[in-house]
């Protein structure tokens, strides 16, 4: 059984309609709970823990992680589901997540800690890590526009 089938299973099971599941995991209204049943969009990895507590359920039975990845791994991703609510990031750790999550992830910070997809727990240094990639990726784009400017500008002489 998919994960859209088993959040329909599982909701119709606890007599809950798709509005209230929808108001349980943050959404406004039924329609998005409707796209995700029928398969149309999928949710994303971080909406997986906030899905399964609204269903009663660890989130490893609900995204049947313990077929896919190692009992150990399964472990972290169940307490997952037992995080307090996502506490405000910091500034800089605000704007590296829009380039974060043009690749599907999403720095959290809960409890004092800060995840990141697959990754899972970051440490201090994976966020310098992570800041100075950013730094060093828009360093070069810049670089490249400032000398395509000056190209179209000033074209090279032939000859």
């Amino acid at each position: 059984m998919r994960m859209n089938e088993r959040i329909r299973a599982r909701r119709k099971e606890l007599g809950m309609s798709q509005e209230t599941l929808a108001k349980k995991v943050g959404y406004e209204g039924r329609s998005a709970i409707s796209k995700i049943e029928s398969g149309e969009i999928a949710i994303k990895w971080d909406m997986i823990p906030a899905f399964a507590a609204a269903l009663s359920m660890d989130p490893g039975e609900l995204a049947l992680w313990d077929e896919y990845i190692p009992p150990e791994d399964v472990e972290f991703v169940n307490s997952l589901g037992k995080i307090s609510p996502k506490e405000e990031l910091p500034e800089k750790l605000m704007a590296l997540n829009v380039l974060v999550r043009e690749i599907g992830w999403e720095i959290i910070h809960t409890n004092g800690e800060y995840y990141l997809g697959e990754i899972g727990r970051l440490t201090e240094s994976d966020i310098k890590r992570l800041e100075t990639a950013a730094v060093s990726a828009l360093k070069v784009t810049y670089d490249m526009m400032v000398r395509e400017k000056r190209e179209e500008v000033f074209p090279p002489r032939k000859g």
